[in-house]
């Protein structure tokens, strides 16, 4: 199991490389293993990661989606956005293999530095699993607010923006919920729902000539 919460991301990662008919997939990737690196080498340095959250619902979400599900991949990305050249729906597409490769270095970083050594079923399986799912969901979200963005359609812009919103947020949510023992079987019914739901997703999506993925 310990495996599995190490070694799922990079190989999600190398097989992206390896399927992609572009093959600057593999550049993303590495830039996005990388900016994981560098990431974590800084947190090491000036941040100390292991915390006693308080009894808060409200303070438990905020250290799990600012720490782990958000702003640590919106500043890499954000860097890696505005300094290439490539077409902007090249760029949103390379979200995925980008940060996969990203969260390959962080995901297990954070984890060990958070939790010390004892680690749940949560976190040596599902958490992971959780982890891809909600890239892939954002990166799909991504690409179809820019695809309604060319066509001028704000409604659609404003319900994938909402779409986006919510699937990066609902992990925290889950999270949450199982670390302070709150409704833990509805949280994990919900967290095995929205992996299967990614993982079905996923695989559909690399199977059509026409992908949302690179």
């Amino acid at each position: 199991m310990f495996l599995f919460m190490i070694l799922f991301l990079p190989l999600i990662s190398i097989f992206l490389c390896l399927h992609s008919s572009d093959k600057s997939v593999i550049v993303v990737s590495g830039l996005g293993f990388i900016f994981g690196i560098i990431e974590c080498f800084f947190i090491a340095l000036f941040l100390y990661m292991h915390k006693v959250l308080e009894n808060s619902f409200l303070n438990v979400f905020l250290h799990f989606f600012v720490n782990e599900n958000f702003l640590p991949i919106l500043i890499a990305y954000l860097i890696y956005f505005f300094a290439t050249k490539d077409s902007v729906e090249f760029r949103l597409k390379a979200f995925f293999p980008f940060a996969v490769a990203f969260y390959s270095v962080y995901f297990p970083y954070f984890l060990i530095a958070s939790d010390g050594v004892v680690y749940s079923f949560f976190d040596l399986f599902l958490h992971p699993l959780m982890i891809f799912s909600m890239l892939f969901f954002v990166t799909i979200s991504l690409v179809n607010v820019y695809n309604f963005a060319k066509n001028k359609s704000v409604s659609r812009i404003i319900l994938h923006s909402f779409i986006a919103l919510v699937v990066i947020v609902l992990p925290s949510v889950f999270e949450s919920l199982i670390y302070m023992k709150i409704f833990t079987l509805l949280a994990y019914a919900l967290v095995i729902a929205y992996v299967l739901l990614g993982i079905v997703y996923f695989f559909v999506s690399v199977r059509k000539t026409e992908s949302a993925l690179l």
